[in-house]
């Protein structure tokens, strides 16, 4: 806490009841100068004196801009070793280790017992493994299933969306 001035602690001696309510205006004071008010909206400070915040609607900001804010995204990436830790870090935490199948087969629909769903499940769950765990399910044969989904979760953070093209074979 600040040591008072001269000035509080001559009021502080004569009259120590408007010494309390000027200490409590004080620390309310302190609470409304806190928050974005000290930091992203302050406009005093040197570092935020210049910059350029007005903007227009979502369209004029970012439809109209995307080709340039899709480059510099990538650029930050590639170059800033700080932009690359924060996507990689969401990366990593939203997708993890990706989709995993979680069957729930309806015994009584299928006419199995349960017993033979549990079967029935654990085989699909090998053979979807089977193609998921290997290079198969990418077209070009160089990714996992695993891997394509947080190939395709950092595109769309720097890209702002990404789109998955599935082949179809005629």
């Amino acid at each position: 806490m600040k040591k008072p001035n001269i000035l509080d602690r001559a009021i502080m001696t004569m009259a120590p009841v408007h010494a309390a309510k000027r200490a409590a205006a004080r620390v309310a004071l302190s609470v409304i100068k806190s928050g974005y008010g000290s930091y992203g909206t302050n406009l005093t400070k040197k570092s935020m004196r210049g910059w350029m915040y007005h903007g227009g609607s979502a369209k004029e900001d970012i439809e109209d801009n995307i080709d340039i804010l899709r480059q510099r995204s990538r650029d930050a990436y590639m170059g800033i070793p700080t932009a690359t830790a924060a996507l990689k870090t969401m990366r990593t935490n939203v997708v993890a280790g990706g989709l995993m199948p979680a069957l729930q087969l309806d015994s009584d629909y299928l006419g199995l017992d349960e017993t033979a769903v549990e079967k029935l499940q654990a085989q699909f769950v090998r053979e979807f493994a089977l193609w998921a765990d290997t290079p198969v399910c990418d077209a070009e044969r160089m990714d996992n299933f695993y891997q394509l989904q947080q190939l395709a979760f950092l595109s769309y953070l720097m890209n702002g969306d990404t789109i998955a093209l599935l082949p179809m074979k005629h």
